[in-house]
């Protein structure tokens, strides 16, 4: 399997900018190719509430910093088929939810790899339509070095995929995903579903960067 940095061809003079059109749509700087292999986060956690306290206890095992962006309110985790997830929030006015989801590795060492990470992300990214967005595997961007530099992350994504009303995307039409990994550390989601981007772009670019890693110890 390829590593990401041998499978892509990067763009030439490309400008880092961090709001999330940018990052999505105009700074393209490589595709993952990589095939999804590796299905290890197929449903949430069942049993899981207060989910607010076990979101805690996965923050510190995996040296990771979470800070609530204004606007937005807890919900509870709900149980789905597709795509498990730890925490979720969803905006006060506009239709937008975002859902966070966390893989400590300091236990986990056999999953602790670049390689994993990437086929994990991929396989993720299929699951949210449950198989039916044809083209989600071709909407895969690396994470520009200034963005991972303010998520201390050794590794990003950002990736979009239709919901196709999948039973982790019910009553969503479209999914922005990024995808983190820290070595020794965690692999690490979050969630942006909404109808349209449009209207929610400025809010999913204030909670952007909500989930980073924590390199201060």
């Amino acid at each position: 399997m390829n590593s990401l940095s041998q499978s892509v061809r990067p763009k030439e003079n490309v400008s880092c900018c961090l709001s999330l059109a940018a990052v999505l749509y105009s700074l393209v700087i490589g595709l993952f190719v990589t095939p999804f292999l590796i299905f290890v986060f197929p449903t949430v956690r069942i049993g899981a509430e207060p989910t607010e306290d076990r979101f805690d206890v996965l923050l510190q095992q995996s040296s990771m910093i979470f800070t609530q962006p204004e606007g937005f309110s807890a919900l509870p985790v709900r149980e789905n088929r597709d795509v498990k997830y730890d925490y979720a929030l969803k905006h006060q006015k506009k239709k937008l939810e975002v859902r966070y989801f966390i893989l400590p590795l300091a236990e986990n060492k056999a999953l602790d790899s670049l390689v994993f990470w990437q086929s994990n992300t991929m396989a993720v990214l299929r699951n949210i339509s449950s198989g039916k967005d044809s083209h989600a595997l071709e909407n895969v961007y690396r994470v520009p070095d200034e963005a991972l530099k303010v998520y201390n992350a050794d590794a990003g994504a950002f990736a979009k995929s239709s919901t196709h009303q999948s039973d982790f995307g019910m009553g969503y039409k479209q999914c922005s995903m990024t995808s983190l990994y820290s070595k020794g550390k965690a692999q690490a989601m979050v969630f942006f579903l909404y109808d349209e981007l449009a209207p929610v772009e400025a809010l999913i670019g204030k909670a952007l960067y909500s989930l980073r890693f924590d390199n201060s110890n």
